[in-house]
């Protein structure tokens, strides 16, 4: 136990983990850092941000995932109603609980979302809409524009939206990596599922989410840390929590 590491940031099984000045402890045989990993009568899960992987005979799980019965894995239901989106950052009280919004072809933590709505609906066609970030499923908005508005996972590592009327999305975007559980997580999927990451807002933010401190980047995009992330060094590890909004319920016309 004389070793110890100091880093701002450590990729540990293709999830990022906090890594602090520490001293290797064992799990068995196996040296380990308690940020990155959890010790389960010798055998070792790996830590998604700040939170903890189960043990379910032998294989590591996100409960918000999976469920373990009888030592046996098996997928939660996927989300089939209409949904927002809530972090989980028990670490970080600033961070937990916060909605994810959609502005500027972006998403955010927190802030408020921006949404349009024509006039020739009339104020009550109009109050129609929660003006909120509600998903239809996991890869459109809940929109009543002609066409809807998809969502994204760009390059870069940030989630996106297409604009009204049109699909267009920036080159090597993937609609497909999304996954939402019932009362449970929202991952991206490369295959198994990575998280997400809160990162402050920079100058490529739209003018439009300016009052957002956090923008919602990917952890892992093709099997490494995306550009965005990679370039700042204020990223914080989250879980999303889908959560499920009344039967009916619209999010807005459109989102901007």
């Amino acid at each position: 136990m004389a070793n110890a590491s100091c880093s701002i940031y450590t990729i540990l099984a293709l999830l990022i983990t906090s890594a602090f000045c520490q001293t290797v402890q064992y799990c068995g045989s196996q040296p380990y850092y308690p940020s990155a990993y959890t010790c389960y009568d010798g055998f070792l899960c790996p830590v998604l941000g700040t939170e903890p992987t189960l043990k379910c005979l032998n294989a590591c799980y996100l409960p918000e995932a999976y469920i373990c019965t009888n030592d046996t894995l098996s997928l939660h239901q996927p989300e089939t109603n209409a949904f927002t989106l809530e972090t989980v950052q028990a670490g970080i009280p600033s961070l937990n609980h916060l909605p994810i919004t959609a502005c500027g072809r972006r998403f955010y933590v927190g802030g408020g979302s921006c949404t349009y709505c024509p006039t020739m609906l009339g104020d009550t066609g109009c109050e129609n809409f929660t003006n909120t970030t509600v998903f239809a499923n996991t890869g459109t908005l809940d929109t009543e524009v002609p066409g809807g508005q998809q969502t994204y996972l760009a390059p870069d590592g940030s989630m996106g939206f297409t604009q009204a009327h049109s699909t267009s999305k920036p080159v090597g975007s993937d609609q497909g990596r999304f996954r939402a559980f019932d009362q449970g997580g929202y991952f991206t999927y490369a295959p198994s599922p990575q998280g997400w990451l809160a990162c402050p807002v920079s100058g490529n933010a739209g003018s439009t989410a300016t009052s957002v401190q956090y923008e919602l980047l990917a952890a892992v995009v093709g099997g490494k840390v995306p550009a965005l992330a990679a370039a700042n060094q204020g990223c914080v590890p989250l879980k999303l929590r889908t959560v499920d909004v009344a039967q009916g319920t619209i999010g807005a016309w459109q989102y901007v």
